[in-house]
C-alpha cells in the first residue's frame, strides 16, 4: 500500500529535505576563511576567558588605552633623557654641597689657653678688652693659617707667648707690620713674628694678631 501512495512530487520533497539538512551542516561546520568577521560576532561574545595567554600584543592595543593606572612603573626602565636628569641632578648635588662646604669655616676656632690648645708661656696672657676675642688660629681648605687676636704681659719683649703645633707651622720664619694702638701701620705698627718651629713672638708690650695669615707647610 505504501508504495502505491509514493507519488514523484512525494520523492522530489523528501530528497529536497535530505539536501537542506545536510547543507546546513556543512555550512557550520566548513566555514570558509576570513568569512567571520565583526558583523557575524556577537556583542560581549569574547570574554576574557576566551583569549589566550599573551595573545594580545603591543600592536594590537588602541592608541591611548591604557594609562598610568594599568602600568606597574616598576616594570619600566629609566629612559635615557631622565637618566641624564639624574646625571646633572647628582652632579649639581655634589657641586653645592662642595659650595657649601668651602663657605664654611673647615674647622673652629683654637683659642690659645684653651683646654688641648696652645698654652701660654712667660707670662703672657690674653688682653682683657671688652668685644676682642683672645689669640686663637685656624686653617683653611687651602692650608693657610689665620689668626686674630689681642695678648700682653709677656715677661719679656720677643719672648715666646705661645707655640703653634705641627700642622699650623710656615716653613720659614714669617713677619708681620701689624696695627697698633693707633691703628695705623708704620707709625704705631709692630712687628709679629712667627717661626718654624711654631713659637709667636712680638715686638711690643701689647700684641695684635688680627689679618696675619700665611700658608702652613709643617
Amino acid at each position: 500500500m505504501l508504495r502505491r501512495r509514493l507519488s514523484f512530487a512525494n520523492v522530489m520533497a523528501t530528497i529536497a529535505v535530505f539536501i537542506a539538512l545536510g547543507g546546513t551542516s556543512y555550512a557550520i561546520s566548513q566555514l570558509p576563511k576570513n568569512s567571520v568577521g565583526a558583523k557575524q560576532i556577537k556583542k560581549n561574545a569574547v570574554t576574557t576567558a576566551k583569549i589566550k595567554d599573551q595573545a594580545v600584543t603591543a600592536v594590537k592595543i588602541q592608541n591611548g588605552a591604557l594609562t598610568g593606572a594599568q602600568i606597574n612603573s616598576a616594570t619600566l626602565a629609566t629612559v635615557p633623557t631622565a637618566q641624564t636628569a639624574q646625571t646633572a641632578q647628582t652632579a649639581q648635588t655634589a657641586q653645592t654641597a662642595q659650595t657649601a662646604n668651602a663657605l664654611n669655616a673647615p674647622e673652629p676656632w683654637h683659642v690659645v689657653g684653651g683646654p688641648g690648645e696652645p698654652q701660654f708661656q712667660h707670662s703672657c696672657q690674653a688682653a682683657d678688652r671688652p668685644g676682642t676675642p683672645p689669640p686663637r688660629f685656624f686653617k683653611d681648605h687651602d692650608g693657610v693659617v689665620h689668626m686674630e687676636g689681642i695678648y700682653g704681659g709677656c715677661s719679656g719683649l720677643t719672648s715666646t707667648a705661645f707655640i703653634l703645633p705641627a700642622g699650623y707651622r710656615p716653613a720659614a720664619l714669617m713677619q708681620f707690620l701689624t696695627l697698633g694702638e693707633g691703628g695705623v701701620a708704620g707709625v704705631d705698627g709692630f712687628e709679629v713674628g712667627v717661626k718654624v718651629s711654631g713659637e709667636v713672638y712680638c715686638a711690643a708690650g701689647i700684641c695684635f694678631l688680627n689679618g696675619i695669615t700665611f700658608r702652613a707647610e709643617s
